[in-house]
């Protein structure tokens, strides 16, 4: 836990709006916070290890790359995916757009007419959490398996930044009660790395990480906004397609085995070294109304990629 984390917080902020960027700078560094200011998403992601920020204070609506997407790509990198996001939008606070902010792994969503004494405090709340997750991955040292007890209490899967079983479970659940409710379809792909135990054996450990990395930026960036994206374990990783019936989830793991296909893993900057291919098998399982429990509908996801990697030739 460095010392800014307690005295001096390092805020990021990234807004568009220039007069409001430059009011909160302003704002916040009355309040204490070293604030480092952008006004645009990917300006924002290139500073990151230059910041280090302890807490992210992010517009919603902004050209190009808008601040769900500025999120998940922060919350992708396993250095920041413990840093806390504070949402801010100038539109009305509805009930969607935060559970969607908060799906995306942010901590909090706020209006931009919230009073400057209400959002400090709110800062200082997930600063503190920064904090005390500082210090406790401090007091790990070196114990992996506490360290990775850790990165997943909050629901995200230490590696990809997706969520893990967990989590997925939980918001599957609710998800699968607003599907009954409302007598809607959803679907779920489920799809496994072919070989990965023999990548690792051939190439080490650090090879098939980036190949789960590869295959879970995939799948993040091909998944719809309300979607919900999830590594089971090991190789295995579950897209829940809400309100897809199985055709349509079908006709989306079709279009994502080719993409598969096409997708190549490079070991070096040598144009002589043989580029690995991910190959991949997808499943599909769902329910025409939702009434499944999410537990079962993962046994069912597993069964079927199961059933569908003995049905693929042997190479």
């Amino acid at each position: 836990m460095h010392l800014s984390a307690t005295i001096y917080p390092r805020l990021l902020l990234v807004d568009d709006d220039q007069y409001h960027r430059q009011m909160l700078s302003v704002l916040l560094e009355r309040h204490g916070y070293l604030v480092y200011a952008h006004g645009d998403g990917p300006s924002a992601l290139a500073s990151l290890d230059d910041v280090q920020p302890d807490v992210v204070l992010l517009d919603v609506q902004m050209p190009g790359m808008d601040g769900f997407e500025v999120c998940r790509q922060l919350k992708g990198r396993a250095a920041y995916n413990d840093v806390p996001v504070l949402f801010m939008t100038a539109q009305y606070l509805d009930s969607q757009s935060v559970v969607a902010g908060l799906r995306t792994g942010g901590d909090d969503y706020v209006s931009k007419l919230i009073s400057p004494e209400e959002l400090n405090a709110r800062l200082r709340v997930l600063v503190r959490l920064k904090a005390r997750t500082d210090a406790l991955k401090a007091a790990l040292g070196d114990n992996e398996r506490l360290l990775e007890q850790l990165r997943t209490a909050g629901g995200r899967d230490s590696l990809t930044g997706l969520f893990n079983r967990a989590a997925l479970v939980e918001h599957l659940g609710q998800a699968l009660a607003l599907a009954a409710r409302h007598k809607r379809p959803i679907s779920s792909l489920i799809v496994g790395i072919d070989g990965l135990n023999g990548l690792n054996d051939a190439h080490g450990h650090s090879v098939g990480d980036q190949v789960l990395t590869a295959l879970a930026d995939t799948l993040r960036h091909h998944a719809r906004q309300s979607d919900l994206v999830a590594r089971l374990d090991g190789d295995a990783f579950v897209w829940v397609a809400i309100e897809s019936d199985l055709e349509q989830a079908q006709a989306t793991a079709d279009r994502l085995r080719q993409t598969l296909t096409d997708l190549n893993l490079s070991l070096g900057d040598d144009d002589d070294d043989e580029p690995i291919p991910i190959s991949a098998t997808v499943a599909v399982v769902g329910s025409p109304d939702g009434t499944i429990s999410p537990d079962a509908l993962i046994a069912e996801a597993e069964s079927a990629l199961s059933q569908a990697k003995a049905a693929r030739p042997q190479s």
